[in-house]
């Protein structure tokens, strides 16, 4: 009677951890994190697979310009092409992420078009002294894995971005829904 007894116990705890083991590789997927193929490259990730794809990216040239007093100057960025091939939705969020060792230096601008480019102000200086690096577009950045950063960044307006990392704009256009 007994060994019936704790038969009919055992079965659904077998049952149970068979699931469990069955179940934890696709639990152990969700939970690692994406990682990029290549170093201080920017990919965006898909809301609905979670895959990553890689920004198109372009040589960003800084130049600066005399503002409307002598004694105030602009840094500019400017990318060459007026629009970005990489056209997504307007959506609340969008996630990206990063592999590099010093994510500090990322930006991101939204750029205006002139002429063949697109520009964007990074920077503004006065004849004091005084430099202004405060230029550009809110982000959220989360560290989440060895050298891997999360970057969110919420309500963009229909426009060009890019984000700018050591000489090379990641370009990106949001498209009014």
């Amino acid at each position: 009677m007994f060994v019936r007894s704790l038969a009919g116990i055992c079965r659904p705890a077998m049952h149970l951890l068979s699931f469990c083991l069955l179940l934890s590789p696709a639990l152990a997927q969700q939970a690692t994190p994406l990682e990029p193929e290549l170093i201080n490259v920017v990919y965006l990730v898909n809301s609905s697979d979670r895959t990553l794809k890689p920004l198109p990216k372009k040589l960003g040239i800084t130049d600066t310009k005399l503002g409307r007093t002598p004694f105030k100057k602009y840094g500019l960025l400017r990318v060459p092409g007026t629009a970005s091939s990489l056209r997504l939705k307007s959506e609340n969020q969008l996630e990206f992420v990063i592999k590099c060792k010093n994510p500090d230096s990322l930006r991101l601008y939204m750029f205006t078009k002139k002429g063949n480019n697109r520009e964007a102000t990074i920077s503004s200086a006065t004849g004091t002294g005084t430099i202004d690096l405060s230029y550009g577009v809110k982000i959220y950045l989360t560290e989440y894995g060895e050298s891997l950063y999360k970057i969110a960044v919420r309500s963009l307006e229909p426009g060009e971005y890019g984000f700018f990392k050591g000489g090379i704009v990641f370009a990106f256009a949001v498209d009014a829904n």
